[in-house]
């Protein structure tokens, strides 16, 4: 699950810095959006599995699987400011 939770994010911020590099944005702004949209989607999946999981938080049973995918929230968001520029980018006439 900890698999899916990570690639689902890492495609997500890569749509979304795709988005941003398309309408010629900053590229600190890029890489503030794809930390944020990594953030947010890991961030509240976790806080909601810790919610929902009351043997986790009584017991601290498997603790260490639910707050792994948090440590990749770093490591996310480096990919993806390094694969960004190897993605192709259609630039509409009005961006010109």
């Amino acid at each position: 699950m900890n698999f899916l939770l990570i690639v689902f994010s890492f495609m997500s911020s890569m749509f979304v810095s795709g988005l941003m590099a398309s309408k010629q944005q900053a590229k600190i702004r890029i890489f503030i959006s794809a930390l944020l949209a990594n953030t947010a989607i890991i961030g509240i999946t976790v806080s909601i599995i810790w919610n929902l999981d009351h043997e986790m938080q009584l017991f601290g049973v498997s603790v260490e699987e639910a707050f792994m995918p948090l440590l990749a929230i770093p490591a996310l968001t480096w990919l993806n400011m390094i694969l960004l520029p190897m993605v192709p980018v259609k630039i509409s006439s009005e961006n010109r």
